[in-house]
Formats: structure tokens, C-alpha cells, sequence
């Protein structure tokens, strides 16, 4: 062995990162310049780090959160930094994106404690602060088939996670369940600040039959799932035909009773004492334009009021009829979650009614 080179090398190991300067061939002084290179490299993707921080904090004092928090993360995965996730978590709670920001604050905190940075402080203050309001979402899976996958908002959330209340930021989620050979199951939460965790639970998924077009499985909901009880068509039309008859009755009696009161003003003295329509020789009725104007609305009201009063007769009937009907086909009609309004209005002269009603 030579011991000119190997006294090189021993020299050269106790130098760190110090460029070796060698008396022999290039080969070992090669070998020894690569902690300088690397040195070089660690140095440029700091200053790059420095650089996306400073760019998130001006785009931060001007207010612009999203664009901040991108630079910070950028500038966090290059180079971690207690600041940075500080500066992180602020922009995130700035946008309401609770759960984000209470992430960073508890990355800075452990980053803090393994540097002893006596910021730790500052982060175990904000991230304590927001713990009690972070919005959770519990996904549990009755029956785990072969092949299941459950999915959040597109992303897959591990088998070790379900059954969890994991901290999410407010909004709206989708949970799907997805199994080669089994109908998919799907359900949409919203999420929000200072709730209580919502739990999805994925019911066992029914398996497809070997000759049902997998396709239209996207369109069947399974066992279980929370979409509302089956719409009762023909019971909820007989429901509404009831309701527009009853509407018309009322209109009807309304509009009668107008006609009537029309009809009593045309007999009544006025405040000198004669009346707008009297009887005349031979038993004819003499009115004045006063009186006219209350003959000819009183007989227009009365025939509209007889209309109504016939046509919501026969509506109420058809109506009720298909209300029993559609049960004894089997459209439950669930009473209890079941109403219906009818309200008369009035407008000086004129006269509607305002018909509503909710079913489920």
C-alpha cells in the first residue's frame, strides 16, 4: 500500500468540509471535494427558502393569505424553519382554514421543542387555542368487503383512519365507498367551525348482480343510505289537487260573500237617506250609477264565486280520491312530516289565496 496516500487521506478526513489540497495523483483530492459541493447545494436551497419566505411575507401584509401560505409551504419544504410554519399557520386561520392552521402551529411547536426555540411557546399558545373548534369528521366502515375503498373528496383515506375524528377544515366533504362487484355508496356532509365531529357510516355494500349493467349501479342507492323515504307520487298529487280544490272552495265563499255584500250596499240608504237602487212602477228596479256599480260587482262576484265553488268541489273529490288510491298502491304518506297551507288573501278588491305545503 502506499503510505503517501494514505497519510493524504487521513489528513484529509480531519479536515470536515475543507477542500483537500494534494502532493499526489487527483484521485483521492477528487474524492474529498464532494462535502464542499454538497455544502454548496444545502447553502443555494436556503437562499432559495429565504427568498420564498420573504415573497410570502409581502404578499402577507398585503393581505393576500392564499398566495402567502403557498409561498411559505414552498419555502417549508425546502428548508424547514420554526418562522415559516408560524407564518404558516397565521395565513391559514386567516382564511378560515382552522384545521391547516392548527396543523402548522403543531408542526412548529415539535420543531421548536427539538431546536429548544423558545418559540414553542408562541406555537403551543395558537395551536391550543384553536384545538376546541376544529371541525372532525368520523368515516366508519360497518363491513369491510374485499376491495373496499373509501375516498374523501377524491382522496383515499387509509384503512387506519377510519373510525377516527380527524380534524378537517370547514366545508363541504363527499364520502364514497367504492368494491369491484358492489354498488357504490356515497354521502355529502358539510363541515363547520366549532361543531360537533359528524360521523359518515358506510353501510355494507350490496353486491351487483351478475346481470345488472354495472353502470347503473352510480344510480341505486344501497341499504341504508340516508337519501329520505321513497317520493309518494300519486298520494303527493292528490295532496295538491286537494289542496288547489280546497283553495278554490275558499276563493268561492270569499268571492260570495263580496257578491252578497255588493248586493246589500245597492239596498242600504246613503248618508242622505235614499237608497242607490229602489223599486220603481210596475215592480222595476231604478239605480243610480252608484247602484249600478254595485249590481253589476255583485253579479260578476257571484258568478265567479259559483265557478270557484264548482270546480274546487270537484277538485277536492278527485283529490281525495287519489290520496286513497296512492296509499292502498303503496305510497306511504308519512303524516307526520306532512302539511299543507291555504291562506286567503286580500288586496282592496281583489281576492287570491296562497296554497303551500312540504312532504317527505
Amino acid at each position: 500500500m502506499n503510505p503517501v496516500r494514505r497519510s493524504s487521506v487521513l489528513a484529509c478526513t480531519v479536515s470536515a468540509l475543507a477542500i483537500c489540497v494534494l502532493d499526489i495523483s487527483g484521485g483521492a483530492a477528487a474524492l474529498f471535494t464532494t462535502p464542499v459541493r454538497l455544502a454548496s447545494a444545502q447553502d443555494a436551497d436556503m437562499t432559495a427558502a429565504v427568498r420564498l419566505f420573504q415573497q410570502g411575507r409581502a404578499l402577507f401584509d398585503e393581505g393576500d393569505y392564499a398566495g402567502s401560505c403557498q409561498k411559505f409551504q414552498a419555502s417549508q419544504e425546502i428548508d424547514p424553519a420554526v418562522g415559516t410554519l408560524l407564518f404558516l399557520g397565521d395565513c391559514n386561520e386567516k382564511q378560515g382554514k382552522m384545521a391547516s392552521a392548527h396543523a402548522a402551529f403543531s408542526s412548529a411547536l415539535a420543531l421548536a421543542r427539538e431546536r429548544n426555540d423558545e418559540r414553542a411557546k408562541i406555537a403551543d399558545v395558537r395551536a391550543t387555542a384553536l384545538a376546541p373548534i376544529l371541525p372532525r369528521l368520523k368515516i366508519a366502515v360497518a363491513t369491510a368487503v374485499d376491495g373496499l375503498r373509501v375516498r374523501r373528496n377524491g382522496v383515499e383515506v387509509p384503512a387506519e383512519a377510519w373510525g377516527k375524528a380527524l380534524a378537517l377544515d370547514a366545508g363541504e366533504y363527499t364520502v364514497e365507498a367504492t368494491a369491484p362487484g358492489y354498488a357504490p355508496f356515497s354521502r355529502t356532509v358539510t363541515l363547520e367551525d366549532g361543531e360537533e365531529p359528524i360521523g359518515v357510516e358506510v353501510p355494507e355494500l350490496q353486491p351487483i348482480s351478475s346481470g345488472t349493467d354495472p353502470r347503473d349501479a352510480a344510480f341505486r342507492y344501497p341499504d341504508g343510505a340516508d337519501e329520505g323515504p321513497p317520493l309518494p307520487w300519486l298520494a303527493i298529487s292528490g295532496g295538491v289537487v286537494t289542496a288547489a280544490g280546497v283553495a278554490a272552495v275558499t276563493a268561492g265563499i270569499v268571492f260570495g260573500v263580496r257578491a252578497q255584500s255588493d248586493a246589500d250596499a245597492a239596498e242600504a240608504p246613503d248618508t242622505t237617506g235614499d237608497t242607490p237602487c229602489r223599486e220603481a212602477i210596475d215592480g222595476l228596479r231604478v239605480c243610480d250609477e252608484g247602484g249600478r256599480a254595485f249590481v253589476d260587482d255583485a253579479r260578476s262576484q257571484g258568478n265567479l264565486a259559483t265557478g270557484l265553488l264548482v270546480a274546487g268541489g270537484v277538485a277536492t273529490a278527485a283529490g281525495v280520491t287519489m290520496l286513497i288510491f296512492g296509499v292502498d298502491m303503496g305510497d306511504e304518506v308519512e303524516t307526520t312530516d306532512t302539511s299543507w297551507r291555504v291562506t286567503p288573501m286580500f288586496a282592496g278588491r281583489s281576492v287570491g289565496v296562497e296554497v303551500g305545503g312540504t312532504w317527505w
